[in-house]
C-alpha cells in the first residue's frame, strides 16, 4: 500500500470518527434540553432581544378580534427569518360567531410574529362549554383559523370521549377532523 493511500484512509477515518462524535454531540444535548426545558428557556433569555412579563396582545382582522393573548413571560427572539416570541405559561382565548369562545392553556409556546401563527407546548388544554382538548403539542394556522396536534390528543365532551394521533380543529367551522387510530366513545341515546 502506498504512502498516500495510507494518509487518504488515515483523513477518512478521522472525518468518520469526528462526524460521527458531532452526531451523538447533537443527540445527546438535544435530549438533554427536551428533558428539561428550563435549561433552554434559560439560554432563550440570555439571547433574547426583549423580555417583557405579563404580556397581553390580541390579533385583529377586519376590525374582529380573534384570538386574545395573555403570557407569564415573553422572550422576543430576532433572526434572519423572522421574529418570535417565546411564551411561558400562556392563555389564549379564541373568539367564535357564536360567542362559545375557545380557552387555550399550556406550560409553554412560541408566537411567529410576522404571521400570528404559534406552537404551544406542555400541558395543553382548549375548552369551550362543550368539549376539552388535551395533548403536549397544539399549532395555530392563524391565516385558516384551523388549530391542529401532530401529537396524540383527547377530546371529551358530556357524552363523547376521542382519542386521535392527529387532530385538526377549524375555527371557521367549529369542525373536527382525527386522523391515526383513532378510539372513542359516545355516551347516550343515539337515532340513526
Amino acid at each position: 500500500m502506498s504512502d498516500t493511500s495510507k494518509k487518504f484512509k488515515t483523513i477518512l477515518l478521522i472525518l468518520i470518527v469526528l462526524t460521527f462524535g458531532t452526531v451523538i454531540s447533537i443527540f445527546i444535548g438535544f435530549r438533554i434540553l427536551s428533558k428539561n426545558p428550563d435549561v433552554l428557556i434559560d439560554t432563550i433569555k440570555s439571547n433574547a432581544t426583549l423580555s417583557i412579563e405579563n404580556l397581553h396582545q390580541t390579533a385583529t382582522r377586519d376590525g374582529k378580534q380573534e384570538w386574545t393573548l395573555d403570557a407569564k413571560s415573553a422572550h422576543l427572539i430576532q433572526s434572519q427569518a423572522g421574529s418570535q416570541s417565546i411564551l411561558e405559561n400562556l392563555s389564549i382565548v379564541f373568539y367564535l360567531e357564536n360567542k362559545n369562545n375557545a380557552h387555550l392553556t399550556a406550560d409553554r409556546g412560541v408566537l411567529e410574529n410576522n404571521t400570528s401563527n404559534f406552537t404551544a407546548t406542555g400541558k395543553v388544554v382548549l375548552m369551550n362549554p362543550d368539549y376539552s382538548l388535551q395533548t403536549e403539542e397544539l399549532r395555530y394556522n392563524h391565516q385558516d383559523r384551523i388549530l391542529y396536534s401532530i401529537q396524540p390528543a383527547d377530546i371529551s365532551g358530556e357524552f363523547l370521549h376521542f382519542r386521535a394521533e392527529k387532530i385538526t380543529f377549524n375555527l371557521h367551522t367549529r369542525q373536527a377532523h382525527l386522523e391515526g387510530k383513532v378510539e372513542g366513545t359516545i355516551r347516550g341515546k343515539i337515532q340513526l
